[in-house]
This record gives C-alpha cells, structure tokens and sequence, in this order.
C-alpha cells in the first residue's frame, strides 16, 4: 500500500451533504492493522476503536463503525470485540 488515504471528519460530512447519504458505517480495510507487531496491532485496534466510537458520539446520527481487530491475536481480538460492543458502541 503506497500510503494512508486522506480523510477528514468535515471532508466526510459534506461528501455525505452532497449525494444525500444519511449514514457512513467506518472500517478499516486492507491491509489491516497487523504489520508484524502484535503488541502494536493491540494499541493500533484500540486506537482505532476509540477513534471510531468518539467520531460516532460526535454525529450519532451520521455515522457507525465497525469495529477493528487485532488479528492473528486472537485472545486479544475476543477482548477487542467485547470492549467495542459493550463500551464502545460498534456497529
């Protein structure tokens, strides 16, 4: 991947504002948060849920996220799951 795409919070709302999209669901795509590192995939998956679900509380209505996990670790990722359902608000 040559780098991380642009994107903003405002960029965003008047992209939705413009082709009249009510909700924007927030994911994290290829190539992931795993770049060989598991304690930083941990920290990365928790930044990115946190991230998410403050984005979310700013404009409910707006937008969801689904939540990202630290794949391979699996144990974490079920500790992940829990924290962004039941404090966080997933999608």
């Amino acid at each position: 991947m040559p780098g991380i795409p642009a994107w903003s919070e405002e960029e965003a709302l008047a992209f939705m504002g413009r082709f009249a999209i009510e909700k924007s669901i927030l994911s994290i795509l290829s190539p992931g948060l795993f770049f060989g590192d598991l304690a930083a995939t941990r920290q990365l998956a928790r930044i990115v849920n946190d991230e998410g679900a403050a984005l979310c509380r700013r404009h409910p209505n707006q937008f969801g996220f689904f939540a990202s996990l630290p794949i391979p670790d699996v144990a974490a990722s079920l500790v992940e799951i829990d924290r962004a359902f039941d404090e966080l608000g997933a999608s």
